[in-house]
């Protein structure tokens, strides 16, 4: 067992008693480990840690933001409802009494639907998609109830005007939710600082420890902060519920993370909980599944077992014809009021340079089938020639030639490029059902040719106008990041993740983050 002190991007080595040395890849800690079985070994340095990281006390201030924060959205939308209804107090005409226990009860009903709805469970906060659910579930039960009560105390007029209940239940969730965003941006700066993070004992074989802190090092965002771990062997003679729980009691982390494998069997991980518990320490065990978002898990019991039933992505059947029937519809509308922008850019790029204004080329689409990508040319018409003669200059990641100085873009080419302006009469292939708005990064054969077996299966859906890559890093993120990225968008899709990746991709294009 030991405690893990962060240590700047370098290579970890954990040394245990005794000559041997155990050397784990870059993980961005460094410590001792000892062997369960010989739990007297002097521990490490304590890590230091922001002074909000200790007894959740980053959890207790955010969920008491979050409750003010819908206390007062909901304050503020009872006055609006109050004006659209056109029931404001005047000279000779007092407020309604109906309206003034609306305005009062508001910012005490919303946040207590909220949190019925579990939106202030500490498990959901400030991570996944929970926190926002809430808000939608609590407003839905919230006109439900006040459908019910409306509906009881109906005397020949109703009690509120139906305009102050449309703008109550429309505008408040969405200013709740946007009021949550920031404060979940504001969560993540400080996550990014390292601070506002519970810090996590790891406990399982040292290469499942390893493994888990790598992934869990990729996006700080989550707030899971490995500060120290215990390292068990595979088999043990001794009882690794007590060596587990004499680190819990030397370290006193919010959260003990289980590796998959964890070294531990099914009766000891029960007893385990059983004294997290009284210790109110919350217990995450790794199921060892990799890039599956949680909407795709749920447990089933099965004869007194919880067994993970993973569901199958959802990007078949209806939902794709759905999401096909969409993108067509919005290329469209995009094309038909993007018209005369796209004859503008086309004119420009034809009295820039000499040669057509849109470039074709081959690309492979769904199910391995080739179509004609469309692009505003932005490099010199035999760009495709002279690939050769610029190929050391490539800034790429290995597979596809990049480069921040490629002497074939054009002037007006490498305006288009940096903003993303030359995807657009993607649109046309999007409104052909070849592409689709959202999607992997449609691969040219010659790359197809070269795919592992795993990396086939981005090829199980349409390629997209953007993606999960666009908002990622576009060119700057490594080959094995891009393909993580396509193919945890393949596994884990879904209209709101759509939705959001779009949303994304706006920010992306403005900033020219990638672009090259």
């Amino acid at each position: 067992m030991t405690e893990i002190s962060e240590a700047p991007r370098e290579a970890l080595s954990f040394v245990a008693p005794g000559p041997a040395e155990v050397e784990l890849p870059a993980t961005g800690y460094r410590g001792s480990v000892v062997d369960s079985a010989a739990p007297d070994t002097a521990p490490g340095a304590a890590t230091a840690l922001p002074s909000d990281t200790h007894e959740g006390e980053w959890a207790a201030h955010y969920r008491t933001r979050a409750v003010l924060a819908d206390a007062a959205a909901a304050a503020c939308v009872a006055v609006l409802a109050i004006r659209v209804a056109g029931v404001a107090p005047a000279a000779n005409r007092p407020l309604p009494a109906v309206y003034v226990l609306t305005t009062v009860a508001a910012p005490i009903l919303w946040p207590l639907m909220i949190g019925l709805s579990r939106g202030y469970d500490r498990r959901h906060l400030g991570t996944g998609t929970n926190e926002f659910r809430a808000i939608v579930t609590a407003a839905v039960r919230l006109l439900a109830m006040t459908g019910l009560v409306s509906y009881a105390a109906y005397s020949g007029r109703p009690l509120l005007s139906r305009y102050a209940v449309l703008a109550f239940f429309t505008v408040l969730p969405l200013l709740s939710l946007l009021l949550r965003r920031q404060q979940r941006r504001a969560l993540y700066r400080r996550r990014n600082r390292g601070q506002a993070v519970s810090p996590a004992l790891v406990v399982g074989p040292d290469d499942a420890i390893d493994h888990l802190v790598t992934e869990l090092r990729r996006d700080p965002a989550h707030g899971l902060l490995p500060t120290a771990f215990c390292a068990l062997p595979r088999t043990s003679t001794s009882d690794p519920v007590a060596q587990v729980m004499a680190e819990v009691a030397r370290t006193r982390p919010e959260v003990v993370l289980v590796t998959s494998p964890s070294g531990l069997a099914p009766s000891s991980v029960r007893r385990l909980s059983w004294l997290l518990e009284e210790q109110e320490i919350e217990l995450m065990m790794s199921p060892g599944l990799l890039d599956v978002v949680g909407p795709r898990v749920s447990v089933r019991p099965a004869a007194g077992l919880p067994l993970l039933h993973l569901e199958r992505p959802g990007i078949h059947g209806m939902r794709a014809r759905y999401k096909s029937v969409f993108d067509r519809v919005a290329a469209a509308a995009l094309l038909t009021i993007s018209l005369p922008a796209l004859i503008a850019i086309a004119i420009v790029i034809r009295v820039d340079s000499a040669g057509p204004a849109l470039f074709r080329q081959r690309r492979i689409g769904e199910h391995g089938q080739s179509f004609e990508m469309l692009k505003f040319r932005s490099m010199v018409p035999d760009a495709e020639r002279l690939l050769d003669e610029v190929k050391q200059h490539d800034d790429g990641n290995g597979h596809l030639f990049k480069s921040h100085a490629d002497p074939r873009i054009t002037r007006v080419g490498r305006f288009l490029r940096k903003y993303s302006v030359d995807e657009l009469p993607q649109l046309l292939n999007v409104l052909r059902g070849e592409m689709s708005l959202v999607g992997p990064r449609p691969p040219l054969q010659s790359e197809v040719d070269e795919y592992e077996t795993d990396v086939i299966r981005r090829l199980h859906v349409k390629p997209g106008l953007t993606g999960l890559w666009q908002v990622s890093g576009r060119s700057d993120l490594s080959w094995e990041d891009s393909v993580r990225l396509d193919l945890n968008y393949v596994d884990n899709w879904s209209v709101i993740l759509d939705l959001q990746i779009l949303w994304r991709t706006a920010r992306a294009v403005v900033t020219s983050n990638g672009a090259y």
